[in-house]
C-alpha cells in the first residue's frame, strides 16, 4: 500500500517552512516563537520526506550556521533540559550535519525517568544505562490495564523482539485500539487521533503485524491533511507541526 503519493506534498512543504523563524528554529504557528520540539518535528520531517521521495531535498533551505546558534542558545539555559529535549537537539544536530549534541557527562538526577518514553530518550542516543530506583537495569513490566498506546510503542522500541507470548498480547491489544473510523485511540474504546495511529501502526510494524483495517487507517490519516498542507490530530482539528510529524512518521516507518 502506498498513500504518500495521495497527499499534497507541495502544500505540506509550504506548511512546514511557513513556520521557519529567523533564529533558525521552527514554531508551532507562524506568529509564535520557535521551540526545540517544533524544530525537531520540522527538521526530522525534512529528512523523512527525502527518504520517501529522494527528489525532495529540503535540507539546503535550513542554514546550519543559524541552526547551530539556535541549539547553543536553547541548550545554555540555567534550568537543565529534559532527556526528551536533549534527544531532540541531538537529532537536529545530526540531520543538519552539526557537531553532535552529546549527553555524555550530563546530570539527569533532577529528572525522574518513570515512563518508557523517558527510558527510550535516555538510552537511544547515548551510552547512558537506565537504572531503576532499586539499582536494577531491567525494564519495568508493562501493565496494559493502565497504559496508553504511547507506552506500548516505546516499550516495543525498547524490547524490539519480545518473547512470543508477550508479542501476541501486545499485538492483540494494539489491534483493539482501532476504531470504526479507521483511526486509533489512546487505548481500546477511546477517540481516534493521528498520534495514536502513529504509535499503534508503527508498533505493529515493528512487531511484524498489521491492523484489522489497514485501508480504514489509511483513509483516516489522509482525511487529516488540511487545505494548509499540514495534518491535524483528527478531521475536526487544527494542523500543527507535531500532528504533521506523526503523519510523516507513519509514512516513513511503514514505507507508505
Amino acid at each position: 500500500m502506498s498513500i504518500f503519493k495521495n497527499i499534497d506534498v507541495e502544500q505540506l512543504i509550504e506548511f512546514i517552512f511557513l513556520r521557519y523563524k529567523e533564529d533558525g528554529g521552527f514554531a508551532a504557528f507562524p506568529s509564535l516563537p520557535s521551540t526545540i520540539e517544533d524544530t525537531f518535528y520540522a527538521v526530522d520531517m525534512v529528512e523523512k520526506l527525502h527518504r520517501l521521495a529522494p527528489n525532495i531535498d529540503l535540507l539546503p533551505r535550513i542554514r546550519p550556521d543559524i541552526m547551530a546558534d539556535f541549539i547553543k542558545i536553547h541548550s545554555g539555559g540555567k534550568a537543565p533540559l529534559t532527556v526528551r529535549l536533549r534527544y531532540y537537539l541531538d537529532e537536529i544536530s545530526r540531520i543538519c550535519g552539526l557537531a553532535p549534541y552529546s549527553t555524555s557527562g550530563a546530570d539527569f538526577r533532577h529528572e525522574k525517568i518513570i515512563s518508557f518514553a523517558g527510558i527510550y530518550y535516555l538510552t537511544a542516543k547515548s551510552s547512558i544505562k537506565y537504572v531503576d530506583t532499586a539499582g536494577g537495569t531491567g525494564l519495568p513490566p508493562i501493565d496494559l490495564e493502565h497504559c496508553t498506546c504511547k507506552d506500548v510503542y516505546y516499550n516495543v522500541l525498547l524490547h524490539q523482539k519480545p518473547d512470543l507470548s508477550q508479542r501476541k498480547m501486545l499485538v492483540a491489544w494494539l489491534k483493539k485500539c482501532q476504531n470504526y473510523d479507521g483511526g486509533f485511540g489512546f487505548y481500546p474504546g477511546t477517540t481516534s487521533f493521528i498520534e495514536n495511529c502513529d504509535y499503534c501502526l508503527t508498533a505493529l510494524s515493528v512487531l511484524a503485524d498489521t491492523p484489522f483495517d489497514m485501508t480504514g487507517a489509511a483513509r483516516f490519516i489522509l482525511a487529516c491533511q488540511c487545505a494548509a498542507g499540514g495534518f491535524s490530530r483528527n478531521i475536526r482539528a487544527v494542523p500543527f507541526l507535531e500532528s504533521t510529524w506523526h503523519a510523516t512518521n507513519i509514512f516513513s516507518s511503514l514505507n507508505w
